[in-house]
């Protein structure tokens, strides 16, 4: 009888929310789908069971979210009984996050006529900035509108657990496999990683006499695709009873037989045109389906709620040959008659939908009104229609155009004269070339090939950006693959991308690809097998690439700190090395003290005080007649602190006397007025070892005779004064005086050498290679050079 008669409404590819921007296609899908939901509830159906793709954005809008659940709750949601039990773990087969059961058994909810779906391609699981991936079948799920089955949340281990379902004596195994990515899940496939579960006999056996299996699907099909793009029939358990395929557009309604031969498939198709192919052409139905025991039987509803489409296709070089005269490509106005030629076809494919449409109407509300529901007489306005195809005359029209020969249209010019009379003005022509099979024998068809052009004309439409980018970087034999980045990841997050709205689909696969790759060259750089670097939790991998990343980070650090002690270390030491006694500066004859690493240095100095005591000796023995003029006393001059090189021996008393208080003269004049800091003395220390600015090299001997000085003893005389303004900058009152004294006792010892030292011959030659200052009549004034030259040297 009747109650023992599954009625299920079989429907696919909804779409919802296709060209909603769109003014005369934007109501399209949710009419579409209003009328399959409608047709359910007039035929008295148990559920609704939907095979994927019920939306068409992974993340839809919320016009498109409301307008879905608002029918949802309409046409779903109700006070009558539910008909059927579910006898197996909802928790295990249906994702249900509230009440973990089926929607219509919660006590919250009036759901009388339940929708079971599965997701596809177009609104499978996404991670929208968390770690839970979700789609927007969970948002109707957590809503009680929907019972979402069919997910797998494990890439790599596929168990597909079924619904177990029970009608009277009528038991339906319902099983779901949401959308995969297909190379994937064909790889799985051959692998033996996709199992089924089965229900359990009597005798804790199979039961394979008791169950009507029925498996929903949303993958390609074997349609030449390839064989690792898709998954073929004989990957299908051979014990299915009934497989209805989703993914796939052409509406193949009437179970076929498979190529196995011991199940059935049906191709339900989409409710609404999103691709202007060939298939798309075709009829649109929704089914019902009707089992009892092990038999079951399929009746194809037609959908009214559809926009009539009409597609065409000519070839300009036929129709040149064929119709002599009408195109001519040698006539200056073929663009013209082109133009001409292909408005015609165009108006008669308007015509064609046209009339299609009214057949359509027609057929559908003939099979509407044959089936009597007692009880929309009692709904009256409860569940009337509310959306509808607007301007149903503004048709679909698509006209395939082979110009090899030809040139072509402007598509955007030549749909414009057919505004208002179709609904797709802007994309009605088609134009593309016959390949020869020249070019097919040709490399440069290989190329097409792999770019995706090689291709059916009926799939041209079927075609996106991202089977050609992947095409494209696969198969090209002009260039060499991506080594770090895979081609197919990077495709998959393209697809993401652009379809998903996945904002760091992109990003977070590159860093992905990255992690792995650095894995792998780690463990190759420590020999090991390519086998091992196969990586598969990237959580690990992450946490692992983390710490070693903080523990090269500590060690840089560690380094660098070291670095910096050891240069600190330097720098002590060589503070250490420079600095010098202060008391260097208070006593000339005292000894220079300095550390180990500069004994060259101490030397040095110590070889330039030796030569400054000398000269100070010979400047003693000519400064003896100026006591008077240089304003010095006897209780003035210092203590004697060094012997006189034994050459000097003879100089006397008031000589070494005198040598001393200008030894005093010159340290008043240098530091008078001024504190010089530690460091500035040991940087004057340090320059005593250098040779002065000027040398004697050409110093002239002096006639003790003349009464004139030569221009070199000017020179001289200017340079010294110069050398002693520029050690007492702060006191250059006290300077200028002791510039003119000096000047003084310069006159007065030349006067009185001449006449006390007349029978003296020449003065001695000046050795530019000797330290020694000369010993001539004027030698006051080279001592005075030699004072500023050691004041100097301590600056």
């Amino acid at each position: 009888g009747e109650d023992d008669v599954f009625k299920i409404l079989i429907c696919t590819d909804n779409h919802l929310g296709f060209a909603e921007r769109d003014q005369i296609r934007g109501g399209d899908s949710f009419a579409a789908f209003e009328e399959c939901l409608q047709l359910a509830r007039h035929h008295g159906a148990d559920f609704v069971l939907n095979s994927g793709d019920i939306f068409h954005e992974n993340k839809p809008s919320r016009l498109t979210l409301h307008r879905t659940m608002e029918i949802l709750r309409r046409y779903c949601m109700g006070d009558n009984a539910v008909r059927f039990q579910i006898l197996s773990n909802q928790k295990e087969c249906l994702r249900s996050t509230v009440s973990g059961r089926a929607n219509y058994e919660d006590e919250f909810y009036s759901v009388d006529m339940p929708l079971f779906g599965i997701h596809g391609n177009h609104d499978d699981p996404t991670r929208d900035g968390g770690s839970e991936m979700l789609s927007a079948m969970d948002l109707l799920s957590v809503a009680n509108l929907l019972n979402y089955f069919g997910r797998q949340d494990e890439v790599d281990n596929v168990r597909i657990s079924p619904v177990l379902l029970r009608k009277g004596s009528t038991k339906i195994a319902l099983y779901g496999l949401g959308s995969m990515r297909d190379e994937r899940l064909n790889r799985m496939w051959q692998a033996k990683k996709v199992k089924f579960l089965r229900p359990r006999g009597e005798g804790g056996g199979k039961d394979d006499d008791g169950w009507f299996n029925i498996f929903c699907i949303h993958q390609n099909r074997d349609a030449g695709r390839g064989s690792k793009n898709c998954v073929h029939e004989s990957m299908i358990p051979e014990w299915m009873d009934l497989v209805f395929w989703g993914h796939e557009h052409e509406c193949l309604i009437d179970p076929d037989e498979s190529l196995v031969g011991t199940f059935r498939i049906s191709q339900p198709g989409s409710s609404v045109a999103t691709t202007l192919s060939q298939g798309e052409a075709k009829r649109k139905h929704c089914g019902l389906l009707e089992v009892r025991g092990n038999q079951f039987r399929m009746t194809k509803i037609p959908l009214g709620s559809v926009r009539s489409f009409a597609e065409g296709s000519i070839s300009l070089r036929d129709v040149e040959r064929n119709q002599g005269g009408v195109l001519d490509v040698e006539d200056p106005k073929i663009e013209e008659n082109m133009a001409s030629y292909l408005v015609d076809q165009v108006e008669s494919l308007i015509l064609r939908a046209r009339e299609e449409g009214e057949r359509l109407q027609e057929d559908a509300t003939a099979s509407y009104d044959a089936v009597t529901n007692m009880e929309e007489e009692f709904d009256g306005d409860k569940r009337k229609r509310r959306y509808e195809i607007r301007d149903p005359d503004k048709v679909l029209v698509r006209l395939r155009v082979e110009h090899t020969g030809f040139s072509t249209l402007n598509n955007q010019r030549f749909g414009a004269q057919f505004v208002g009379q179709v609904a797709n003005p802007s994309d009605i022509l088609l134009f593309h070339k016959k390949r020869s099979a020249e070019s097919a024998k040709s490399g440069g068809a290989s190329k097409k090939k792999s770019a995706g052009l090689d291709m059916p004309e009926e799939h041209i439409d079927d075609t996106n950006i991202e089977d050609l980018v992947k095409d494209n970087l696969m198969n090209s034999s002009d260039r060499k693959p991506m080594m770090v980045l895979d081609e197919k990841k990077m495709t998959e997050a393209l697809h993401d991308y652009v379809d998903k709205d996945e904002k760091d689909a992109l990003d977070s696969t590159v860093k992905i690809l990255l992690l792995k790759t650095q894995k792998v060259m780690s463990k190759k750089k420590k020999g090991q097998n390519d086998e091992e670097d196969q990586i598969d939790d990237e959580n690990k991998l992450k946490d692992m690439m983390e710490q070693r990343a903080e523990d090269k980070r500590a060690e840089f650090i560690e380094a660098m700190n070291a670095q910096a002690e050891k240069q600190d270390k330097k720098k002590k030491k060589r503070v250490s090395t420079t600095k010098v006694d202060d008391s260097v500066l208070d006593s000339d004859d005292e000894e220079l003290e300095d550390s180990p690493p500069a004994k060259k240095k101490a030397s040095r100095v110590a070889t330039s005080k030796k030569t400054a005591s000398k000269s100070a000796g010979r400047r003693k023995a000519r400064q003896e007649s100026d006591d008077d003029s240089m304003g010095y006393s006897e209780e003035e001059a210092p203590k004697k602190k060094r012997a006189a090189p034994a050459r000097k021996k003879a100089a006397t008393t008031k000589r070494k006397k005198r040598a001393a208080d200008s030894d005093d003269d010159d340290d008043s004049v240098e530091f008078a007025g001024v504190s010089q800091p530690s460091t500035q003395r040991s940087s004057a220390r340090a320059r005593t070892s250098k040779k002065p600015k000027y040398t004697y090299d050409d110093v002239e001997e002096i006639d003790e005779d003349s009464d004139e000085e030569t221009p070199k003893l000017k020179s001289r005389k200017k340079a010294a004064a110069r050398s002693v303004a520029s050690s007492a900058r702060t006191s250059r009152a006290k300077v200028n005086d002791t510039q003119s004294t000096l000047t003084t006792s310069y006159t007065a010892s030349t006067r009185k050498s001449k006449e006390n030292n007349g029978r003296r011959g020449r003065a001695q030659s000046i050795d530019s290679d000797s330290d020694d200052e000369p010993a001539t009549a004027n030698s006051s004034n080279w001592g005075t050079a030699s004072q500023s030259t050691k004041g100097r040297g301590r600056r």
